[in-house]
Parts: structure tokens; C-alpha cells; sequence
């Protein structure tokens, strides 16, 4: 129990250390000229890095929907040439060259 106590002091005063030196470096940082500026800016470039995610996500998408129909297309023109090739009275297909 004593232990456990011991940790959770250490881990709360490390928690507080760490929060104050953050606080105290962002505050010394916001007097900066600029770095208001600076900040904007990675917001800006963090929200169009999002979009270009979803832009990349929905590209995926469609570039599977287009395979699948290509794929679909593909079978159907194998069969049009099979059927085309008893019509013409070529009873050997391509597959059955090789």
C-alpha cells in the first residue's frame, strides 16, 4: 500500500513538473513577435493535411469502384469474343493456343 502510495506522489508531482515547464515555455514563447503567426499557420496546414487525407480516402474508393467495373467489362468482353468465335466458325480460342 505504502508503495503504491509512493508512486502515485511521484507520478502527480512529475505530472505537475511537466505541465509547469509547458505552460511556462508556451508563455515565454506567445512573447515572441510572430510565433501568433507561426501557430496560425500549422493550424492552416493541419486542417489541409486532413483534407488531403479524406481527398486520398475518397480516390481509394473510387479507384476500387473503377477496378471492379473494368474487371466486370473485361469478363464480358472475353465472353462476346468467345461467342464471336463459334459465330465465325473458329472453334479454338486463345486460351486453348496456348
Amino acid at each position: 500500500m505504502a508503495a503504491e502510495q509512493f508512486i502515485g506522489n511521484l507520478s502527480g508531482l512529475a505530472g505537475e513538473q511537466t505541465g509547469s515547464i509547458v505552460s511556462n515555455a508556451f508563455g515565454l514563447l506567445q512573447n515572441v513577435p510572430g510565433f501568433d503567426l507561426v501557430i496560425r499557420l500549422f493550424q492552416v496546414a493541419g486542417a489541409l493535411f486532413i483534407v488531403y487525407l479524406v481527398f486520398l480516402i475518397m480516390k481509394a474508393f473510387a479507384g476500387l469502384r473503377s477496378a471492379r467495373k473494368l474487371s466486370i467489362i473485361a469478363k464480358n468482353v472475353e465472353e462476346i469474343n468467345s461467342k464471336l468465335d463459334l459465330l465465325v466458325g473458329k472453334r479454338v480460342s486463345k486460351k486453348e493456343k496456348k
